[in-house]
């Protein structure tokens, strides 16, 4: 599910470049275009969700894997 709206399903879509340094079947992350420190990425998934208020029981893959996948990503991009 996506929203025609959201900037971050756009980048996860393609519509919209992004410096994609991670993606795989549930998450994507990107570094930010407006970074605050010298490595600023965000991961996000990729099928949209509103806010962490709306996150279902179904997501919970999703929030534990971005933890795992963090320490990744910082691994891999400094």
């Amino acid at each position: 599910m996506t929203d025609n709206n959201c900037i971050f399903c756009k980048i996860v879509s393609g519509d919209i470049p992004g410096a994609i340094a991670y993606r795989d079947e549930q998450a994507t992350a990107f570094r930010d275009i407006n970074p605050v420190a010298p490595t600023h990425i965000l991961i996000v998934p990729n099928r949209h969700i509103e806010s962490v208020a709306t996150l279902e029981e179904a997501d919970e893959p999703w929030r534990v894997g971005s933890q795992k996948k963090r320490r990744s990503i910082k691994q891999a991009t400094g």
